[in-house]
């Protein structure tokens, strides 16, 4: 669309029409983002046999992006529980620490600072399945 005038004016009448409420982190139940973080991994997953918590977290937010939120912390809270309920779900595949680390060398969480945040590698049962019915299937030439 080409203006041929200021565009003030042509905004102000957009202001008012959508007519979606604005949500609260608090509005959406659990059972609602569940099945939100489901469909995240599960797209996640078709791109990737493992992944991070980082790549649940961007589809999660593609996955509310025509959601109105009252506040970017309202939105936040969401994807920050939506994700957490995703990754209840799979299955975390990365080695655990094997060796105390000292506390001098622990962030406030209680985590190593030798290893990166985030470090953690997950994967669906539905993949490892996959995975194995092809293991299978060359051993036995099929």
């Amino acid at each position: 669309m080409l203006l041929h005038t200021d565009p003030v004016p042509w905004v102000a009448t957009l202001r008012d029409r959508n007519d979606l409420p604005l949500l609260r982190a608090d509005d959406l139940t659990n059972e609602m983002l569940t099945e939100v973080g489901v469909i995240a991994v599960h797209v996640v997953a078709e791109k990737r046999s493992t992944f991070s918590r980082a790549n649940v977290f961007a589809e999660v937010l593609r996955q509310i992006h025509g959601v109105r939120f009252a506040s970017a912390d309202d939105r936040m809270a969401v994807v920050e529980r939506t994700v957490h309920l995703a990754l209840s779900d799979v299955l975390l595949i990365s080695a655990p620490e094997l060796a105390h680390t000292p506390e001098r060398f622990t962030r406030p969480d209680r985590t190593s600072k030798f290893r990166a945040r985030g470090f953690e590698v997950y994967t669906t049962q539905a993949l490892l399945d996959a995975e194995a019915r092809l293991l299978d299937a060359g051993r036995w030439g099929c």
